[in-house]
């Protein structure tokens, strides 16, 4: 269930990107009169795409933000305290752990930006501004791309800690078989 709903969620997000980052495909240095005038006459879909565009990535951010959060803190970071505690050798979910806090922490600092330049490129007027605009709209596009491959690197750690999980997991269970209480 909760795989289902990491993929939906890394889906949705790469969804919006592409769907972001086809809407413009021409190079502001290429930008010839006829490009200007389509920014000029398709302000008002634009600027409403891109209203939508930050409602609904504001909402993806904050699940997945509390799915982020709620993974480290009450499964990762809780089951590594039991490990310690036992005195088991947790050094590999450890390191997995550390990279995650790490990418979280860039997860949320990369979204800070982005969010903060989209709302900049909302409040532009394509009409008077389009090659503004368009400079702009490039700029929150590699934002976004920043905030895509934090949420790319964290599903590989999400993943790599399950394989750990794993492992550590079947090298426990074998070694507790091992022993016999007489």
């Amino acid at each position: 269930m909760r795989k289902r709903i990491k993929l939906s969620l890394i889906g949705c997000i790469a969804i919006i990107f592409l769907a972001f980052s086809f809407c413009f495909n021409v190079t502001a240095a290429t930008m010839t009169e006829a490009h200007i005038e389509h920014i000029r006459s398709n302000c008002v879909s634009a600027k409403d795409s891109l209203n939508r565009l930050h409602t609904s990535d504001a909402l993806l951010r904050v699940n997945a933000g509390q799915l982020y959060e709620s993974l480290g803190a009450k499964l990762i970071a809780s089951f590594n305290n039991r490990v310690a505690i036992n005195k088991l050798d947790g050094t590999h979910l450890v390191n997995i752990t550390t990279n995650y806090e790490q990418e979280l922490t860039s997860f949320r600092q990369s979204y800070i930006v982005y969010e903060r330049q989209l709302a900049a490129v909302i409040e532009i007027d394509c009409r008077k501004q389009p090659v503004t605009f368009y400079d702009a709209v490039a700029k929150v596009r590699a934002k976004r791309m920043a905030v895509y491959n934090n949420v790319t690197r964290l599903q590989g750690y999400i993943d790599n800690y399950s394989a750990e999980f794993t492992e550590f997991s079947a090298n426990y269970t074998a070694a507790a078989s091992g022993f016999h209480y007489e």
